[in-house]
């Protein structure tokens, strides 16, 4: 899959040496790949095996990304435990996600978009939390423990609890 391929460039540059480090230690990358892997089963007939790959997920990481959510190309996980992300939540590229970070549905069903949009080039800090519909537009960075509840306007920082939007980045 050429996807893991650029994911393990990304981490590792072009040094074979370094790859092999990568993909042997590189827990964030492990992470990373795992869910790329989910995500191409997801879209298989043997759907039942991300029953399996989701365990080790939740038990080697002790993070859950669901094969549903679309993660976009060169996200970066410093330290990955603890992370969650639902099932249609949309990150875009260059994003870097802390631990302890969630992404999820407020749980209302009757709202339209119930699952967050990430834009490009975003900072998520650990602990944060972005619940429900809202969208983060692009270079935002969102500050350890907030909670985002509400939209996020590009080159912008979200902080708080609930978070509160500080102009310009």
């Amino acid at each position: 899959m050429k996807i893991i391929k650029d994911d393990l460039i990304f981490y590792g540059g072009k040094s074979i040496s370094k790859r092999i480090g990568v993909w042997m230690f590189h827990t964030g990358f492990q992470l990373l790949a795992l869910y790329r892997v989910m995500y191409f089963v997801n879209t298989t007939k043997i759907r039942r095996l991300n029953l399996v790959l989701g365990y080790f997920q939740k038990v080697i990481f002790s993070s859950e990304i669901s094969a549903s959510a679309q993660l976009g190309a060169r996200i970066k996980f410093p330290h990955p435990f603890g992370v969650v992300i639902g099932e249609n939540v949309k990150v875009g590229n260059n994003v870097t996600i802390f631990q302890q970070v969630t992404m999820g549905s407020h749980g209302k069903k009757s709202s339209e978009k119930s699952y967050p949009t990430i834009g490009n080039n975003c900072i998520i800090y650990s602990g944060a939390k972005i619940i429900g519909g809202v969208h983060l537009g692009e270079n935002v960075n969102v500050g350890a423990n907030s909670v985002v509840l509400e939209d996020v306007p590009e080159n912008c920082v979200a902080v708080g609890v609930p978070s509160k939007v500080i102009y310009p980045k």
